[in-house]
């Protein structure tokens, strides 16, 4: 036994000395003190890093610095560091793939959201991030209104929760109908000095009788945005404020709307980022960006764009490569894995675009165009190809219209007369309507606003793209279908407003 004891001692005394290195001075970093409250000065003092263990030969670490400034300005993207001939504090930029900010900074793009919805949930941190997200002093809630009018809290709804992936903060589930919903995002911060905060949104708004899904955002209960624009799906805005004076500080975000089942469900708002300035006169350090890329003296990194990946290079840098010919990617993939060979192209990939009427409204072109971006192999044999240009008939002017001669174009019908398209009295032997017919007395004529035949989406229309199946789309697969509009020459949309002439 005792042989067996001194065994496993050898073992691991041969362990232990094999861990130790010799840490040399160009390893060191450097920490600062709290600020003294009096003299508003901080002591800087060098050490090596908890994870390496260091042998009784290292070099030495320099003595602590005194009497160093703790308002030293400097600005994102630099950190607060020391001159070592003036031993004086100084504003070193940032290297590449890293970044930094005199606040905080909660990116979507970088996964944040979903580390602090694990946080708040109990489930811990992955440790991956920088953001200690159980310490920040965010709240989420959602309300109901109910037969009373009075406000119930977190029943019948969802708070504000990280989307799939953590790429953004939404709020829109709810289970409480015929009533208005609402969801509020708090955050509290303590600012040393004037700042700022900047965030990105989106937000769904609805005209039916009342303008429906409004967004809103506060600064210490004072209103400083009210948005209920409608507006088209998947506009991201980008909204910045300054923060004039130190002190504490509540920022409020409450997006607001009247929930119908099957109608309003999927309306919703959501961020991306939240970024806050001044919490402290100086970086103190730079964050290394995990999911993407930056320049030196970056405040922010960012993502690797469409086929392309974010790859680490053996300095431990990151690099975006682009994917292989024939291959594409989704923004922010990581290693060559990621890239995906592109399928053949079919019709589906093609869109119809139609050319101004010509020759006295007769006819006009119709030419064709790949969805942009082109998410299929053009060169692949298999693939269809682009259909030559070619004319068709122009559409006849609609109901409640007449084909004005003077103007070579559509009108709509004065008041009194009608055109139902029923009458042939009217009809040219071009088939086209050129008078419209007048009300039989006792009769009035109902305004019809109808949309048959359009080439861009009417301004009372919106356009929206929902995911049903998250492991067959993505949200980059709505962001590209609702850049371009799906309008032909056919009957592709009808909506009536009925009015008494």
């Amino acid at each position: 036994m005792k042989n067996l004891k001194g065994a496993i001692f050898v073992i691991a005394a041969i362990f232990y000395i094999s861990t130790a290195k010799d840490c040399k001075l160009s390893d060191a970093q450097l920490g600062f003190s709290q600020c003294h409250s009096v003299t508003k000065t901080r002591t800087g003092f060098y050490y090596y890093d908890e994870k390496d263990t260091c042998s009784d030969t290292s070099d030495p670490l320099p003595p602590p610095l005194t009497s160093l400034k703790c308002d030293l300005p400097c600005p994102d993207g630099t950190f607060l560091s020391v001159d070592p001939l003036s031993k004086s504090s100084i504003c070193t930029q940032c290297p590449a793939n890293t970044f930094s900010t005199t606040g905080i900074l909660i990116d979507g793009l970088m996964g944040n959201w979903e580390r602090i919805q694990l946080a708040l949930d109990g489930q811990g941190s992955d440790g991956a991030s920088d953001i200690k997200a159980w310490s920040l002093p965010v709240e989420y809630d959602c309300y109901y209104q109910d037969d009373t009018l009075r406000w119930v809290q977190n029943m019948k709804c969802t708070p504000w929760q990280a989307s799939e992936g953590g790429k953004s903060i939404v709020a829109k589930e709810t289970e409480a109908y015929n009533t208005y919903t609402a969801f509020e995002m708090t955050y509290n911060a303590y600012l040393r000095t004037a700042g700022s905060i900047e965030f990105k949104y989106r937000k769904d708004s609805k005209r039916t009788y009342i303008v429906n899904g409004e967004f809103k955002f506060a600064v210490n209960n004072k209103e400083v945005l009210l948005d209920y624009k409608v507006a088209k799906q998947s506009d991201w805005e980008v909204f910045s404020y300054a923060l004039p004076q130190p002190g504490m500080y509540t920022f409020t975000w409450i997006y607001t709307k009247y929930s119908e089942k099957t109608l309003t469900e999927s309306m919703g708002a959501e961020l991306e980022y939240v970024k806050i300035t001044g919490l402290d006169y100086n970086p103190k350090q730079c964050i290394k960006c995990e999911q993407g890329w930056s320049q030196a003296g970056a405040d922010r990194c960012t993502l690797c764009g469409a086929n392309y990946y974010i790859e680490t290079q053996p300095d431990q840098t990151q690099q975006c490569k682009a994917c292989p010919q024939g291959y594409l990617s989704e923004p922010g993939s990581k290693g060559i894995d990621s890239c995906q060979k592109m399928r053949a192209c079919t019709k589906s990939d093609i869109i119809t675009q139609y050319g101004k009427c010509q020759g006295n409204m007769q006819t006009r072109k119709v030419s064709y165009a790949w969805i942009q971006p082109i998410v299929c192999n053009k060169e692949d044999p298999s693939s269809v190809l682009l259909p030559n240009e070619t004319t068709t008939e122009c559409r006849k002017c609609g109901r409640g219209q007449f084909f004005d001669r003077s103007l070579s174009q559509c009108a709509y019908c004065p008041d009194g007369f009608f055109n139902s398209h029923s009458s042939l009295q009217e009809m040219g032997d071009d088939g086209r309507v050129y008078a419209c017919s007048a009300c039989p007395e006792g009769k009035a004529a109902v305004k019809v606003l109808e949309y048959v035949d359009f080439e861009a989406i009417p301004p009372i229309m919106q356009k929206k793209c929902s995911i049903i199946d998250s492991s067959k789309a993505s949200q980059n697969d709505c962001d590209r279908r609702s850049r371009t509009h799906y309008c032909s020459h056919k009957r592709t949309q009808l909506i009536r407003q009925m009015a008494i002439a």
